[in-house]
């Protein structure tokens, strides 16, 4: 059973980690061409 929840935390920090990278790109994403998304991504995780 422990490692089930070991498997758990894990899974919560790396979906923590994948959505702030997509934050810090969206923020900090500078590009000639404004209606392209750099971190398209995250309309399929939230």
């Amino acid at each position: 059973m422990k490692a089930l929840r070991i498997i758990k935390y894990c899974a919560i920090v790396l979906s923590i980690s994948i959505v702030m990278a997509g934050l810090y790109i969206r923020i900090f994403y500078v590009g000639a061409d404004k209606s392209d998304d750099p971190a398209g991504f995250l309309l399929y995780v939230l």
